[in-house]
């Protein structure tokens, strides 16, 4: 989307016919009778360009900012009773797979989007002296992780933008499950993944993947914050981005796809 769109005309193309009579002011004055009038069309070509340069960007932004503001408010509302859904017991069968994957001498883990911590005590109990630290955009979803994991003393719980982690140390693992469709930005999620991945650290992610896609990302659009799922070229070609290779894809259960990627 950009300002032609909206104002309904080609601002390029009209500032290009606009140039000659601004480097003629004689024909400007001619065009536009007092020079206050001439000022006032010279200013606004200018603003119509730089929005047009720079509109999407900011139309980029504001979705994004509004998916996120839509996520929160919506996992937030929905921390009290989202272990009783009735496709959680599909989601923890994810989160079992894709536990499964990570490198077994793992000392630290991240978990991305841990909701109300059910992945994140599963990660505790299978690396008892791992240092785990699970993340999540909702307060209200991590209240609940903090009474689930009151009692495991190797997890740390943040509340984190996954596209602004700003973490200062590198994990041997990261893991996410069931969260991926809802970041506006995936090659920014990828990125700060990326970011908090040691060298040769393992990345696992699973995500819904109900095929066909171009049927299911109308249908799934319902879905409060739901951005988009991925094939699994658009997947590979995500991890390769952000500077992983991709040793393993699979489908997990019906409803899922797993991409495990080692960071080069």
């Amino acid at each position: 989307m950009n300002i032609d769109f909206i104002l309904g005309f080609d601002t390029p193309q009209l500032a290009a016919k606009v140039q000659p009579w601004m480097k003629d002011r004689n024909c400007l004055k001619t065009r536009y009778p007092t020079q206050q009038a001439a000022g006032y069309y010279a200013s606004f070509q200018a603003i119509s360009l730089f929005f047009n340069q720079h509109l999407n960007n900011i139309f980029t932004i504001l979705l994004f900012v509004d998916k996120k503001q839509e996520n929160k408010a919506w996992f937030d509302r929905w921390a009290q009773t989202y272990d009783r859904f009735i496709f959680r017991r599909f989601m923890w069968y994810w989160q079992d797979r894709t536990l499964a994957e990570l490198t077994a001498k793992s000392k630290t883990i991240l978990e991305i989007a841990c909701g109300t911590g059910v992945g994140t005590e599963k990660a505790a109990r299978l690396f008892p002296r791992a240092k785990i630290i699970a993340t999540d955009l909702s307060p209200v979803m991590l209240t609940k992780a903090r009474e689930r994991l009151r009692n495991k003393a190797n997890v740390t719980l943040k509340l984190a933008d996954v596209e602004r982690l700003s973490l200062k140390q590198k994990f041997d693992s990261v893991f996410c499950t069931e969260a991926f469709h809802h970041f506006p930005n995936p090659a920014k999620a990828m990125s700060e993944i990326s970011k908090a991945t040691k060298k040769n650290g393992l990345v696992a992610i699973t995500d819904i993947h109900i095929p066909p896609l171009m049927i299911t990302n109308i249908l799934f659009k319902l879905e409060p914050g739901f951005v988009h799922m991925y094939t699994r070229k658009k997947w590979r070609a995500l991890f390769e981005d952000a500077g992983f290779e991709v040793i393993k894809q699979k489908r997990t259960g019906l409803f899922a796809l797993m991409t495990i990627g080692k960071k080069r």
